[in-house]
């Protein structure tokens, strides 16, 4: 029916094709446009993940992080009993 519609004589198979012939270009076109370059970024991160982890540098930041929290609980715990410094 639909081909009937837009009157076209050829067979299902060959209209098939030429679709898929229409329709590759902007697809190439949009995962050159996105997908690549998300790719590109992906792989980045995960090469700096991968080296800070070998060259032990999430570990300080960990340490820093428990560091901060544990001295800002000890404030809190100061201020709670009413020191005044």
């Amino acid at each position: 029916m639909l081909l009937k519609f837009l009157n076209i004589q050829q067979d299902l198979l060959a209209y098939g094709t030429m679709m898929y012939n229409f329709l590759q270009w902007p697809i190439s076109l949009l995962s050159g446009l996105v997908i690549s370059p998300l790719l590109t970024i992906m792989m980045t991160h995960l090469y700096y993940n991968q080296k800070f982890k070998k060259e032990g540098y999430d570990i300080s930041l960990k340490l820093n992080k428990i560091k901060k929290d544990y001295e800002k609980g000890q404030l809190c715990e100061g201020n709670q009993y009413g020191d005044t410094n």
